[in-house]
């Protein structure tokens, strides 16, 4: 049986975190600083350890675990995070703002439920309808549970206009740019600019790209937060991007093909590996791109498909679509 450690002197989370961990079948062993955590350290499959207590737990020399969680406060200072890592610290969740993502956590430990599957969007030329379709599956998919779109499109960027939400207050890229360490999931989704279950990161005016390790730390935080995370990705995508298609379960390439695109779709598909996570989904009444890529399938025809971005409000029939498109995917992508 996979079990749950908790290292803290505060019985109100062990009250709290037990039937969680319960629920999720790690049932939970609560140790306060009066109990030696040695004995079951290396056997628990997950150890949640509360802030205060990470110092003795150093002092203690534990040998490394692969899933130890550190709960936080919002008012720790940062110099402290410096021991978190010491610890080999996984994650470093907010508690109790954070319950969701310790959810996710111990049922990931315990092999019932998977972390948010990220699907990256990317064109294969100018103009290929990523963008669109990145917004729509988000727009659709979030009508059912928390969703994050995530741009990696540096020299277009502003996906947050296409979706009505240039003016909402919140996070862009570069107020991300000086952030150190793991991203906090459930901060993650509090401090970015959203409606309803659609929360988005997009670049703001005159932006630099992310450092690859700053967006491999915001995909980690979504995978824990969200049901599902979009990313939408340039044709011609900078470091970071690149880094984070690798990082994806499923790669649509967007191609909308012409005469004049198709140089720069076959260049595009020529620098991308050949992969059962990747396929071409092409917009209706275009050519399929020259490869060896699959064809998975035939891009809706959204009516009057900005303002529904813009209002964030999808009308039956563009739902019933997507729906007919997503299920059509489901079929060609490998499990």
């Amino acid at each position: 049986m996979t079990t749950s450690l908790l290292l803290s002197d505060n019985h109100r989370i062990a009250h709290e975190l037990a039937p969680l961990a319960e629920s999720s079948g790690c049932p939970l062993t609560h140790l306060t600083g009066a109990d030696d955590p040695r004995p079951l350290w290396a056997a628990a499959g997950i150890v949640f350890v509360d802030a205060p207590r990470v110092r003795s737990c150093l002092s203690l020399g534990l040998p490394p675990h692969p899933n130890v969680i550190v709960l936080h406060r919002e008012n720790d200072p940062r110099s402290q995070w410096n021991q978190y890592l010491a610890l080999g610290a996984e994650q470093v969740v907010a508690y109790p703002e954070g319950t969701r993502a310790l959810v996710k956590l111990l049922d990931r430990t315990q092999r019932r439920s998977d972390d948010a599957r990220v699907t990256a969007v990317q064109g294969t030329h100018s103009h290929a309808g990523a963008t669109t379709l990145a917004g729509l599956l988000a727009l659709a998919r979030s009508e059912r549970g928390p969703v994050l779109l995530i741009d990696c499109d540096t020299p277009s960027g502003g996906i947050d206009h296409r979706l009505g939400l240039a003016d909402s207050p919140g996070w862009r890229w570069n107020a991300l740019l000086d952030a150190a360490g793991e991203m906090n999931p459930e901060r993650l989704l509090q401090g970015l600019p959203g409606r309803g279950g659609l929360h988005v990161l997009s670049h703001g005016p005159q932006s630099s790209a992310p450092p690859p390790r700053l967006l491999d730390s915001v995909i980690n935080a979504a995978r824990l937060s969200c049901d599902a995370v979009y990313l939408n990705i340039s044709h011609a995508p900078d470091e970071a991007a690149l880094a984070a298609r690798d990082r994806a379960d499923t790669v649509l390439l967007c191609a909308g093909q012409s005469r004049t695109t198709a140089p720069t779709a076959r260049s595009t598909l020529d620098g991308i590996p050949v992969q059962d996570r990747v396929g071409i989904v092409v917009r209706k009444g275009s050519d399929k791109p020259d490869g060896p890529h699959p064809v998975w399938g035939t891009v809706p025809r959204i009516r009057r498909v900005d303002a529904q971005l813009v209002r964030r409000k999808l009308t039956r029939g563009s739902r019933r679509a997507l729906t007919a498109f997503q299920k059509r995917l489901s079929t060609a992508v490998p499990a």
